[in-house]
């Protein structure tokens, strides 16, 4: 289960990534069809025959941000309830959930509230950054077992004299 939860981490820092891209991807679409003339207005929008160059971007951040990636967090949560060897790995994994369902509710709200976009652009760095934590918790441990050594000596617990 850690190397589930390592890799559930990074593709959900990954996936913010995806995020930025995918959302610059339709802003700037957007703003070229804007600048060539294009005429857009919110009937437009609902009739879905605004199609410019990037206009798929919006619809992917949408499905990401609101479905794929919380699903990722939530099983992100489950594993790390089995994964004994990664000190504190429920405690970020539901540090990453929470900043997923703040990110869902920012990103909704900021539709009706524009002044909290930003925070949704804010969040979405905290949680890229909280995802890669929770990854790079994971200690790599050799496959050989290590010998013992005496407590405070450094030396093999075999070459200590006991007498």
């Amino acid at each position: 289960m850690t190397n589930a939860y390592r890799i559930l981490a990074y593709v959900i820092a990954a996936g913010v990534v995806v995020q930025a891209a995918v959302i610059a991807y339709a802003v700037f679409g957007f703003s070229a069809f804007i600048d060539s003339g294009g005429v857009a207005d919110l009937a437009s929008f609902q009739s879905g025959n605004l199609n410019f160059a990037g206009s798929a971007g919006y619809e992917m951040h949408g499905a990401n941000g609101a479905l794929y990636l919380p699903i990722l967090a939530v099983v992100f949560l489950v594993v790390s309830f089995f994964t004994r060897s990664v000190p504190g790995a429920v405690t970020w994994a539901a540090i990453v959930v929470g900043l997923v369902a703040l990110e869902v509710l920012l990103g909704f709200a900021s539709h009706s509230v524009v002044g909290l976009g930003p925070l949704h652009g804010i969040n979405a760095f905290a949680l890229f950054v909280c995802a890669l934590h929770a990854a790079r918790r994971v200690r790599h441990r050799p496959d050989v077992p290590q010998p013992a050594t005496a407590v405070g000596s450094g030396l093999p617990a075999a070459d200590v004299d006991r007498g």
